[in-house]
């Protein structure tokens, strides 16, 4: 059972908000196998659930770098009442004080003006980010000189705990 969704061109849509839902519609939505392809595949609409599922910063990840003068835009989804738990198996993005050239941002909540869990550049973060809502946007930034290895991400939905903020 593998599930493979390849959007492009879609993350300046999804900036656009519902434009990218409208499109989906039109063209069948991930669920039904949509397949877009061009020089550039990243960004898209992705469903996180109780499977670890994996994210990949460009299609030829492990192959070569990722390209430059690139913006992506991944929207994780989630079942209401679950949170999205990100780990980062690999992480090699151009590394700069301010993370100012090449960059993953991440977001709690469906765009960038939701709380933002933070920008990270180098080797990234070193333990799992957990987002409690229910969407989390991933945004990844390259300028156009240095390019790393990028980055490989799995994912997950998990039950909010609970337990943890009460008290007994």
């Amino acid at each position: 059972d593998v599930e493979l969704v390849l959007l492009s061109g879609m993350n300046l849509a999804l900036l656009q908000g519902t434009a990218v839902e409208a499109q989906l519609n039109q063209l069948g939505g991930p669920e039904g196998g949509l397949v877009l392809s061009s020089e550039q595949e990243c960004g898209g609409r992705l469903k996180a659930d109780v499977r670890q599922k994996n994210l990949f910063s460009h299609s030829q990840f492990g192959d070569n770098n990722y390209p430059g003068h690139t913006d992506c835009e991944w929207l994780l989804t989630a079942e209401q009442g679950y949170g999205i738990e990100l780990s980062f198996i690999t992480f090699e993005v151009e590394e700069e004080a301010d993370c100012g050239y090449d960059y993953i941002e991440l977001y709690n909540g469906y765009d960038a003006n939701s709380h933002r869990l933070g920008r990270f550049c180098g080797s990234g973060p070193r333990e799992g980010i957990y987002s409690p809502g229910d969407a989390m946007l991933i945004r990844f930034h390259s300028d156009d000189t240095i390019s790393k290895k990028g980055f490989h991400i799995r994912y997950t939905s998990t039950k909010f705990q609970e337990s943890l903020h009460t008290r007994k």
